[in-house]
């Protein structure tokens, strides 16, 4: 993952200026691959800048994978340590049921 900041030094007058921080999976080894990058999403929303609401949203998305994550880490230090630990010690009946049927 790599981060591309766009950001518009001389906006027009009265315009708020472009601000990005766009996450991207294209590798980027130059300055016109990120510039590429940045005209693959100015076609894909077709707007000049992004909306407050979706960084919000991303935002949030990322505070949640974030709390994923560190159980998934945690809950997989302790298999290693306690490998005998029975698993409602974590989870719930219908947690550790639904995960025994996946």
């Amino acid at each position: 993952m790599q981060i591309v900041l766009a950001q518009e030094v001389d906006a027009p007058q009265g315009a708020e200026p472009v601000d990005w921080r766009l996450l991207s999976i294209v590798a980027m080894d130059s300055l016109e691959q990120a510039c590429q990058v940045v005209a693959w999403y100015t076609e894909r929303w077709g707007i000049r800048g992004v909306p407050s609401h979706l960084e919000e949203r991303l935002q949030t998305c990322l505070a949640i994978d974030r709390v994923v994550a560190r159980r998934i880490h945690y809950v997989t230090l302790l298999g290693r340590e306690v490998p005998d630990m029975p698993c409602d010690v974590l989870f719930g009946k219908a947690e550790w049921k639904a995960l025994l049927r996946l």
